[in-house]
């Protein structure tokens, strides 16, 4: 995994080098957004077949057990998000501009 990280990190610093040469290619950065999301979809695909096998070894009251924690972490993270939201806090420290109203 970390050598596929290390190759997607290589690949945007491409893309980037692209993005700015003094003429514009765009066959060549889309070949290269083509080649990034190829390495991106290996990654995943691995990633998927690695946690199915480990799933497919557990007894299901364990999986289930599993999954609950995972959904407890998630519900307290939107928790979390939604508690900064309200209450106007930023992450990083940036000063970013406040998100534009939602259209519902």
């Amino acid at each position: 995994m970390r050598e596929t990280h290390h190759a997607v990190s290589a690949l945007r610093r491409e893309l980037a080098e692209l993005m700015i040469a003094d003429e514009w290619d765009r066959d060549a950065i889309m070949a290269k957004l083509d080649e990034i999301s190829a390495v991106e979809d290996r990654q995943k695909k691995a990633f998927a077949e690695a946690f199915i096998a480990v799933m497919e070894g557990l007894p299901v009251e364990q999986r289930k057990a599993l999954f609950e924690v995972v959904r407890d972490h998630h519900e307290r993270r939107e928790e979390r998000r939604e508690k900064r939201r309200r209450h106007g806090e930023k992450r990083g420290g940036a000063d970013f501009p406040p998100p534009p109203p939602s259209e519902d």
